[in-house]
């Protein structure tokens, strides 16, 4: 299994292999080198090449129109994006968020799009606090925001109650990923699930396949993530 941790790759032992199971997101240079140790290679977070190699990945589309169809119903129509970025190569080229890119289409199909709404650093608790404070400096804070990870979220809470705003009762907060110290944040927080050993359960079953029933055609499993709401959002 090869996957990555803070912009450098683990690897399992690399010799004699029958198939890989790469997770995370990877440049084309990354996929010639993972096929330079067995051309089965499932991908896990991202499709590079869905013509070649099978791939199990979520519908952040889907899971986006669900968080802010939800946010809306409950009559936010002011909500704000907090979210990060992805390297990738030796050249660290930036990968491109489907979240944020989902918040933009939806938020513009409602005519409530706001560039500054949106707050883009990294995926760290530290950048949540950062980006938080940058947006309660501005004068009007939205309502409600959608954080692209929990760790962030968490980042975020400490942040807004360091300006004794309330959540949920002036902010709501929806984060992604549903880790495991969400729900005992106080207020516990609302949150996107996305089933990752389901994921990995897939990623070994695709690999199989492969190996024991010869299947050639490439596959792209997409699975459901399911929205969570806890006390961080009304």
């Amino acid at each position: 299994t090869i996957f990555k941790n803070n912009d450098e790759y683990i690897t399992s032992e690399l010799n004699d292999l029958d198939g890989v199971i790469a997770i995370g997101k990877f440049s084309k240079e990354d996929v010639e080198k993972f096929s330079m140790y067995s051309p089965i290679i499932v991908f896990v977070d991202s499709s590079p090449d869905e013509k070649k190699y099978d791939s199990v990945v979520i519908d952040f589309k889907k899971a986006m129109r669900e968080v802010l169809g939800y946010l809306l119903s409950k009559g936010h129509n002011n909500i704000g994006f907090i979210g990060g970025r992805e390297y990738v190569g030796s050249k660290r080229e930036p990968i491109e968020d489907e979240r944020e890119t989902a918040y933009i289409e939806f938020m513009r199909s409602k005519g409530l799009y706001d560039i500054n709404n949106v707050y883009i650093g990294r995926f760290t608790p530290e950048d949540g606090y950062r980006l938080m404070r940058e947006a309660i400096k501005k004068r009007q804070l939205p309502t409600a925001f959608f954080i692209a990870s929990d760790s962030m979220a968490i980042g975020a809470f400490s942040a807004l109650y360091e300006a004794n705003i309330n959540v949920p009762g002036d902010v709501s907060i929806v984060g992604f990923n549903d880790i495991p110290n969400s729900k005992f944040l106080i207020p516990s927080l609302s949150t996107v699930k996305v089933h990752t050993e389901f994921m990995g359960v897939t990623a070994v079953n695709l690999l199989l396949e492969r190996l024991n029933d010869k299947r050639k055609i490439s596959k792209k499993v997409v699975i459901p993530t399911e929205l969570i709401i806890r006390e961080s959002s009304k």
